[in-house]
C-alpha cells in the first residue's frame, strides 16, 4: 500500500469518527420507558427533533390522577430545548378527554450519558420518574 492511500484511510476514519461524535453528542431523541414508582405502571415518553434544534416531547403518563375522567391518563405534549446539558420542558400542557387543556410547569430532564436514562422530578409530589431508552428512532 503506498503512502497516499494510507493517508486516505486514516483521513475518511478520522472523518467518520468526528462525524459520528457531532451527530450523537446531543442526542435527546427516542422512545422511552418508565416504570411509576407509586403504582408499577408503565409511563411512555417520545422525543423527536425539529429543524430548529427544538424538540417536540409527548408523554403518556399512566397515573389515573392526572385526568378527572373515565377515558384513562390523558397526554401530555411540550416543546423543549437544551439547555446547561438538560432538557428543558415547556409550554407543557395536560390534554384530557373531554376536559379543558391544562397547563403545568416548566421542568427539565437530566440524561445520565452512561446509560442514556432520563431523570425528571415529578411536578405533583416531588419523585423521581425515571425513563429508559429502548429506540432512537
Amino acid at each position: 500500500m503506498n503512502w497516499r492511500a494510507s493517508w486516505k484511510i486514516v483521513l475518511l476514519s478520522c472523518a467518520l469518527g468526528f462525524t459520528s461524535t457531532v451527530v450523537f453528542a446531543d442526542d435527546w431523541a427516542g422512545f422511552y420507558v418508565g416504570i411509576d414508582s407509586l403504582d408499577g405502571s408503565i409511563d411512555h415518553l417520545s422525543i423527536s427533533p425539529n429543524e430548529d434544534g427544538t424538540y417536540d416531547i409527548r408523554s403518556r403518563p399512566s397515573k389515573i390522577s392526572h385526568c378527572k375522567t373515565d377515558h384513562g391518563s390523558g397526554v401530555i405534549v411540550a416543546t423543549g430545548k437544551v439547555v446547561n446539558e438538560q432538557l428543558l420542558r415547556q409550554n407543557v400542557q395536560l390534554l384530557c378527554h373531554g376536559t379543558e387543556v391544562v397547563s403545568l410547569p416548566d421542568q427539565a430532564y437530566t440524561r445520565d450519558d452512561d446509560t442514556d436514562i432520563l431523570y425528571l422530578v415529578s411536578s405533583d409530589d416531588g419523585r423521581k420518574l425515571v425513563f429508559h431508552r429502548i429506540s432512537d428512532d
